[in-house]
């Protein structure tokens, strides 16, 4: 007779999870689009379509009357204006060396500056590796290109990245992945790029009961996250971050994390917020990395094929895949009502010292 009990208690828990199991396939999900928005908030756009040709694109009233290009972001030839005297809100630029990046001094009809490169750049197997210099503080200074880069992994670089790499100048990489992680896909750089690991926090930021059993949760859990292993018990080590980065013998650098999107998009956030860049800029930022959630959205499908019989569906893991604007604004907001401001934060919580802020300032604004 126990023997009967005990059947019909484990079948009875097999179809209560069971049912759980079926009501979670049947779980609405956000459409694409509202979650993998990519914002745009720079007015000169440079976009590269083939190893030898850019395009820039501008935004109507932007305006520009000279273009002019160079080797360096203080380097330009003055003699010749790439801007024909007929144009759109575009320009091609062709010919160019696939092996030397290029940089474009242009001078707006308002008699304003600016200097602008490639945000994303050309990398054969390094996912979202992408320039953080370019953007404009509230005070009208500009954060200096080639100083910050910020990535997914860097296990697999090809041969042409590890060039690209040197061709940058980089000095460091900052791996802010777990120990775990590091173990399974290691940096693979070249001997003159120090590696330097600083534990942000562990990788599963979302609890695997809640992917079996809650998944109508992720979101909120996922954003709970971000200010509890993030921003609270990654305080001091994304004081470290900026410490290291205050260190001129240590630049240029690449900070990044797996998928160079959340602990990496929160250190950069920090960093830009820091150096006096306006918020909407800093979230517009951190969306970019939705310009490679197709390729994460295959990975994951590839990954979930074996599990159909759980009701896994890719679209119910969109909220953690994606960069969402308004999971940074709401992050930025935690920071803001829990610690005064973001530069409280990284002075309180963080470790940080004025002298390392204005460190920061001066090695990257021009």
């Amino acid at each position: 007779m126990l023997g009967l009990y005990i059947g019909l208690g484990l079948l009875a828990l097999l179809l209560l999870v069971a049912g759980i199991l079926l009501w979670q396939a049947r779980i609405k999900t956000v459409p694409y689009d509202r979650q993998f928005a990519v914002l745009y908030n720079e007015s000169i756009i440079v976009e590269r379509h083939n190893p030898r040709e850019v395009v820039l694109s501008w935004k109507s009233g932007t305006n520009p009357v000279q273009i002019l290009l160079g080797r360096t972001p203080t380097d330009f030839d003055e003699k010749d204006n790439l801007l024909p005297e007929e144009h759109q809100n575009y320009l091609v630029i062709g010919d160019l060396d696939p092996d030397q990046r290029p940089y474009f001094h242009i001078t707006l009809q308002d008699g304003r500056e600016l200097v602008i490169a490639e945000r994303v750049l050309p990398m054969e197997n390094v996912r979202n590796f992408r320039d953080v210099g370019g953007y404009f503080t509230q005070d009208g200074r500009q954060v200096a290109w080639g100083k910050i880069f910020r990535s997914g992994h860097l296990g697999n670089p090809s041969e042409n990245d590890l060039d690209y790499l040197e061709e940058l100048g980089m000095k460091m990489a900052i791996d802010l992945r777990d120990e775990g992680e590091i173990a399974n896909r290691p940096d693979r750089l070249a001997e003159t790029i120090a590696h330097l690991h600083i534990f942000i926090s562990q990788r599963e930021m979302v609890p695997r009961s809640t992917v079996l059993f809650r998944r109508q949760k992720l979101a909120s859990q996922f954003l709970a996250s971000y200010k509890s292993m993030l921003i609270d018990q990654g305080a001091k080590a994304y004081g470290q971050v900026l410490k290291t980065l205050a260190d001129p013998q240590n630049l240029p650098a690449v900070l990044h994390c797996t998928a160079g999107k959340d602990r990496t998009g929160v250190a950069v956030a920090l960093l830009l917020l820091a150096l006096g860049v306006p918020e909407n800029t800093v979230v517009a930022d951190y969306t970019l990395s939705n310009l490679y959630a197709p390729a994460a959205i295959q990975e994951l499908r590839s990954m979930l094929k074996k599990l159909r019989w759980i009701g896994f569906k890719v679209e119910q893991f969109y909220p953690i895949i994606a960069a969402s604007a308004q999971n940074l604004q709401r992050t930025l907001q935690y920071v803001n009502d829990q610690y005064q401001s973001v530069e409280n934060y990284l002075l309180t919580a963080a470790g940080l010292e004025e002298e390392d802020m204005e460190k920061l300032r001066q090695l990257l604004l021009v």
